[in-house]
Protein backbone atom coordinates (compact mmCIF):
# COMPACT_ATOMS: atom_id res chain seq x y z
CA UNK A 1 0.00 0.00 0.00
CA UNK A 2 2.82 2.42 0.90
CA UNK A 3 4.53 1.61 -2.38
CA UNK A 4 1.35 2.35 -4.35
CA UNK A 5 0.89 5.63 -2.45
CA UNK A 6 4.50 6.64 -3.22
CA UNK A 7 4.04 5.88 -6.94
CA UNK A 8 0.81 7.91 -7.02
CA UNK A 9 2.42 10.91 -5.31
CA UNK A 10 5.50 10.70 -7.55
CA UNK A 11 3.47 10.75 -10.77
CA UNK A 12 1.25 13.53 -9.40
CA UNK A 13 4.41 15.58 -8.85
CA UNK A 14 5.61 14.90 -12.38
CA UNK A 15 2.29 15.94 -13.90
CA UNK A 16 2.12 19.11 -11.83
CA UNK A 17 5.66 20.18 -12.69
CA UNK A 18 5.76 19.15 -16.34
CA UNK A 19 2.87 21.34 -17.47
CA UNK A 20 3.48 24.61 -19.27
CA UNK A 21 7.27 24.44 -19.31
CA UNK A 22 9.28 27.11 -21.15
CA UNK A 23 8.25 30.49 -22.55
CA UNK A 24 5.42 31.95 -24.53
CA UNK A 25 5.41 35.07 -26.68
CA UNK A 26 2.18 37.01 -26.95
CA UNK A 27 2.44 37.16 -30.75
CA UNK A 28 2.78 34.12 -33.00
CA UNK A 29 3.91 36.25 -35.94
CA UNK A 30 4.72 39.90 -36.54
CA UNK A 31 4.09 41.65 -39.86
CA UNK A 32 5.34 45.19 -40.38
CA UNK A 33 5.58 47.76 -43.16
CA UNK A 34 8.02 50.62 -43.34
CA UNK A 35 9.31 53.21 -45.75
CA UNK A 36 13.02 53.41 -46.37
CA UNK A 37 14.58 55.60 -43.68
CA UNK A 38 12.00 54.96 -40.98
CA UNK A 39 12.59 53.48 -37.53
CA UNK A 40 9.95 50.90 -36.60
CA UNK A 41 9.28 49.72 -33.05
CA UNK A 42 7.27 46.70 -31.94
CA UNK A 43 6.45 45.65 -28.38
CA UNK A 44 6.11 42.03 -27.32
CA UNK A 45 5.53 40.24 -24.02
CA UNK A 46 7.51 37.20 -22.93
CA UNK A 47 5.86 34.95 -20.34
CA UNK A 48 7.53 32.32 -18.20
CA UNK A 49 5.04 29.45 -18.22
CA UNK A 50 7.01 27.27 -15.79
CA UNK A 51 6.64 27.01 -12.02
CA UNK A 52 10.19 28.16 -11.31
CA UNK A 53 12.27 31.22 -12.12
CA UNK A 54 14.01 30.82 -15.46
CA UNK A 55 16.96 32.42 -17.18
CA UNK A 56 16.33 33.40 -20.78
CA UNK A 57 18.15 34.78 -23.80
CA UNK A 58 16.76 36.31 -26.95
CA UNK A 59 18.26 36.55 -30.42
CA UNK A 60 17.30 37.00 -34.05
CA UNK A 61 17.99 34.36 -36.69
CA UNK A 62 17.94 35.04 -40.43
CA UNK A 63 16.49 32.63 -43.01
CA UNK A 64 18.24 29.44 -44.14
CA UNK A 65 20.66 30.09 -47.00
CA UNK A 66 21.79 26.89 -48.69
CA UNK A 67 24.96 26.98 -50.76
CA UNK A 68 26.44 24.10 -52.73
CA UNK A 69 29.59 23.76 -54.81
CA UNK A 70 29.64 20.42 -56.58
CA UNK A 71 32.71 18.22 -56.87
CA UNK A 72 35.27 19.05 -59.55
CA UNK A 73 33.61 22.23 -60.84
CA UNK A 74 35.56 25.42 -61.58
CA UNK A 75 35.84 27.37 -58.34
CA UNK A 76 36.72 30.53 -60.30
CA UNK A 77 33.19 30.83 -61.64
CA UNK A 78 30.87 33.05 -59.56
CA UNK A 79 28.17 30.39 -59.32
CA UNK A 80 30.63 28.27 -57.33
CA UNK A 81 31.36 31.02 -54.81
CA UNK A 82 29.18 31.94 -51.86
CA UNK A 83 28.95 35.75 -51.83
CA UNK A 84 28.20 36.34 -48.17
CA UNK A 85 29.06 40.04 -48.20
CA UNK A 86 30.78 42.73 -50.22
CA UNK A 87 34.13 41.58 -48.83
CA UNK A 88 33.73 37.82 -48.35
CA UNK A 89 33.00 35.09 -50.92
CA UNK A 90 33.81 31.54 -49.82
CA UNK A 91 34.83 28.70 -52.10
CA UNK A 92 37.46 25.94 -52.30
CA UNK A 93 39.58 24.40 -55.03
CA UNK A 94 39.67 20.68 -55.81
CA UNK A 95 41.59 20.11 -52.58
CA UNK A 96 42.10 21.74 -49.21
CA UNK A 97 39.76 24.00 -47.29
CA UNK A 98 37.85 27.26 -47.76
CA UNK A 99 39.35 30.53 -48.94
CA UNK A 100 37.97 34.01 -49.58
CA UNK A 101 38.27 34.49 -53.33
CA UNK A 102 37.71 38.25 -52.95
CA UNK A 103 41.02 38.50 -51.09
CA UNK A 104 43.05 35.43 -52.15
CA UNK A 105 43.30 32.96 -55.01
CA UNK A 106 43.98 29.76 -53.08
CA UNK A 107 43.80 28.33 -49.59
CA UNK A 108 46.57 29.28 -47.18
CA UNK A 109 46.58 27.00 -44.11
CA UNK A 110 47.77 29.79 -41.82
CA UNK A 111 45.33 32.56 -42.71
CA UNK A 112 42.51 31.45 -45.02
CA UNK A 113 39.79 32.47 -45.41
CA UNK A 114 41.13 36.03 -45.07
CA UNK A 115 38.73 38.36 -43.31
CA UNK A 116 37.00 35.66 -41.27
CA UNK A 117 37.22 34.03 -37.84
CA UNK A 118 35.58 30.79 -36.72
CA UNK A 119 34.45 28.92 -33.61
CA UNK A 120 32.72 25.69 -32.67
CA UNK A 121 29.17 26.09 -31.41
CA UNK A 122 26.19 28.39 -31.82
CA UNK A 123 26.96 32.08 -32.16
CA UNK A 124 24.72 33.07 -29.24
CA UNK A 125 26.67 30.78 -26.89
CA UNK A 126 30.11 32.10 -27.81
CA UNK A 127 32.31 34.95 -26.61
CA UNK A 128 34.45 36.89 -29.08
CA UNK A 129 37.63 35.57 -27.43
CA UNK A 130 36.75 32.04 -28.65
CA UNK A 131 37.08 32.92 -32.36
CA UNK A 132 40.23 32.06 -34.29
CA UNK A 133 41.36 31.21 -37.85
CA UNK A 134 39.58 28.17 -39.25
CA UNK A 135 42.56 25.82 -38.91
CA UNK A 136 42.92 26.59 -35.22
CA UNK A 137 39.17 26.53 -34.58
CA UNK A 138 38.58 22.98 -35.84
CA UNK A 139 41.46 22.08 -38.20
CA UNK A 140 39.45 20.25 -40.87
CA UNK A 141 35.87 21.11 -41.91
CA UNK A 142 35.36 17.43 -42.76
CA UNK A 143 35.45 16.71 -39.02
CA UNK A 144 32.60 19.10 -38.20
CA UNK A 145 30.05 18.01 -40.81
CA UNK A 146 26.50 18.26 -39.35
CA UNK A 147 27.82 20.31 -36.42
CA UNK A 148 26.91 23.96 -35.80
CA UNK A 149 29.88 26.28 -36.21
CA UNK A 150 30.04 30.06 -36.08
CA UNK A 151 31.53 32.41 -38.67
CA UNK A 152 32.45 36.04 -38.02
CA UNK A 153 33.08 38.50 -40.84
CA UNK A 154 35.77 40.72 -39.39
CA UNK A 155 35.29 43.86 -41.44
CA UNK A 156 31.49 43.96 -41.20
CA UNK A 157 31.31 42.46 -37.69
CA UNK A 158 28.54 40.09 -38.81
CA UNK A 159 27.94 36.60 -37.42
CA UNK A 160 26.53 33.42 -38.95
CA UNK A 161 25.62 29.95 -37.76
CA UNK A 162 26.76 27.40 -40.33
CA UNK A 163 26.07 23.68 -40.62
CA UNK A 164 28.29 21.97 -43.19
CA UNK A 165 26.28 19.18 -44.80
CA UNK A 166 28.96 17.89 -47.20
CA UNK A 167 32.70 18.37 -47.51
CA UNK A 168 34.47 16.28 -50.16
CA UNK A 169 37.76 14.64 -49.30
CA UNK A 170 41.07 14.83 -51.17
CA UNK A 171 39.89 12.73 -54.12
CA UNK A 172 36.36 14.15 -54.42
CA UNK A 173 37.13 17.36 -56.31
CA UNK A 174 36.53 19.98 -53.64
CA UNK A 175 32.76 19.90 -53.36
CA UNK A 176 30.98 21.24 -50.31
CA UNK A 177 27.59 22.39 -49.12
CA UNK A 178 26.29 24.15 -46.06
CA UNK A 179 23.34 26.00 -44.60
CA UNK A 180 24.00 29.40 -43.05
CA UNK A 181 21.86 31.76 -41.00
CA UNK A 182 22.82 35.27 -40.01
CA UNK A 183 22.53 35.77 -36.25
CA UNK A 184 21.41 39.14 -34.89
CA UNK A 185 21.49 41.15 -38.13
CA UNK A 186 22.44 44.76 -37.51
CA UNK A 187 19.12 46.14 -38.73
CA UNK A 188 17.06 44.63 -35.90
CA UNK A 189 17.66 44.91 -32.16
CA UNK A 190 15.90 44.26 -28.85
CA UNK A 191 16.20 46.51 -25.81
CA UNK A 192 17.15 43.46 -23.72
CA UNK A 193 18.60 40.14 -24.78
CA UNK A 194 18.65 38.11 -21.55
CA UNK A 195 17.37 38.05 -18.00
CA UNK A 196 15.50 36.09 -15.35
CA UNK A 197 11.71 35.86 -15.12
CA UNK A 198 9.86 34.78 -11.98
CA UNK A 199 7.43 31.85 -12.11
CA UNK A 200 4.48 32.78 -14.31
CA UNK A 201 6.03 36.24 -14.68
CA UNK A 202 6.47 38.37 -17.79
CA UNK A 203 9.04 40.62 -19.44
CA UNK A 204 8.28 43.49 -21.80
CA UNK A 205 10.58 43.64 -24.84
CA UNK A 206 10.90 46.41 -27.40
CA UNK A 207 12.11 45.44 -30.87
CA UNK A 208 13.58 48.20 -33.07
CA UNK A 209 14.00 47.89 -36.83
CA UNK A 210 16.19 50.39 -38.70
CA UNK A 211 15.08 50.38 -42.33
CA UNK A 212 18.14 52.43 -43.31
CA UNK A 213 20.24 49.30 -42.86
CA UNK A 214 18.29 46.99 -45.18
CA UNK A 215 17.33 47.03 -48.83
CA UNK A 216 13.88 47.71 -50.23
CA UNK A 217 11.86 44.49 -50.34
CA UNK A 218 10.71 41.69 -48.06
CA UNK A 219 12.79 40.58 -45.07
CA UNK A 220 12.18 37.75 -42.61
CA UNK A 221 13.87 36.86 -39.33
CA UNK A 222 12.90 34.64 -36.43
CA UNK A 223 12.84 36.02 -32.91
CA UNK A 224 14.01 33.13 -30.73
CA UNK A 225 13.85 32.89 -26.94
CA UNK A 226 15.67 30.08 -25.14
CA UNK A 227 15.70 29.22 -21.44
CA UNK A 228 18.32 27.40 -19.39
CA UNK A 229 16.36 24.13 -19.59
CA UNK A 230 16.54 23.81 -23.37
CA UNK A 231 13.03 25.11 -24.07
CA UNK A 232 12.58 27.71 -26.78
CA UNK A 233 9.95 29.76 -28.56
CA UNK A 234 10.06 31.19 -32.11
CA UNK A 235 8.17 34.12 -33.61
CA UNK A 236 8.63 35.01 -37.30
CA UNK A 237 9.02 38.72 -38.03
CA UNK A 238 8.12 39.76 -41.57
CA UNK A 239 8.87 43.32 -42.65
CA UNK A 240 8.21 44.99 -46.01
CA UNK A 241 10.43 47.97 -46.86
CA UNK A 242 9.18 50.33 -49.56
CA UNK A 243 10.71 53.41 -51.20
CA UNK A 244 10.08 56.85 -49.71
Amino acid sequence: MRKLLFIFLFFSYLIQNSSAQGFELNKSTIKLKSKKGEIVKEHITLKNTSNTSSKWKLYFKGPDILFEKKDSVDWRKPENQDFISEHVALTRAHRRSFFNIKREQKHNPERSPIGTMWALGKTVDLHDTLYSPIRKAFKKPLKVVDTTISLRLNRENRYFDIVITYFGGKTNGGGFSYVRNEINPKWIKANQSNGIIAPKGTAKIEVTINSNQIDIGQHVVELIVEDDKGNYSKTPINISITAN
